[in-house]
């Protein structure tokens, strides 16, 4: 008996240990995003310039539009990590068709940076040879407004997880 209840206080500690870590995974990830909006785009052609400009409404943790031919853009206000580098955005699912993302160029021009992922680009061609459509960007102390266009011919459904790289 002595062995038993042993062996389940161990099962049971390792459970909550696992249950605990798949439970702040994503608070992490939730904790630079500041704030996430959306914009629908019917036919499909505006502008970063025109969008930026617009107003959007507020958005969850995930986009779930279903099929449609309509344009959609995501604005993610990002937060800086605590210890400085680099973000990670990882896009989910990786069967979305084309997604294009648009972060401020600090250039003297001003102007966008715009960089392509999903899986009408082949791996050489993608901001990030991965799976799932993932870009880096550098976020100020101060933060950072990076829009992010997803059109696709399969349903219009996707999440985004900011994290530091090594995470």
């Amino acid at each position: 008996i002595f062995l038993y209840s042993c062996l389940v206080s161990r099962f049971l500690s390792l459970l909550f240990l696992v249950l605990g870590c798949l439970a702040a995974a994503p608070s992490q990830a939730e904790a630079l995003i500041a704030s996430r909006a959306v914009l629908e785009d019917p036919a499909g052609r505006l502008t970063i310039d025109e969008v930026a400009g617009r107003d959007f409404q507020a958005a969850g943790a995930a986009l779930a539009k279903g099929y449609t031919r309509s344009a959609h853009w995501l604005r993610l206000q990002l937060r800086a990590p605590a210890a400085g580098g680099p973000v990670m955005l990882l896009v989910r699912p990786s069967f979305l068709d084309e997604l294009q993302l648009f972060e401020p160029d600090p250039g003297p021009a001003g102007g966008w940076r715009m960089r392509r992922s999903g899986d009408r680009y082949p791996f050489g061609a993608r901001d990030l040879a991965t799976v799932s459509p993932s870009f880096q960007v550098q976020v100020p102390p101060q933060g950072l407004t990076v829009y992010l266009r997803l059109q696709t011919s399969s349903s219009s459904l996707l999440s985004v997880s900011a994290l530091p790289p090594l995470e």
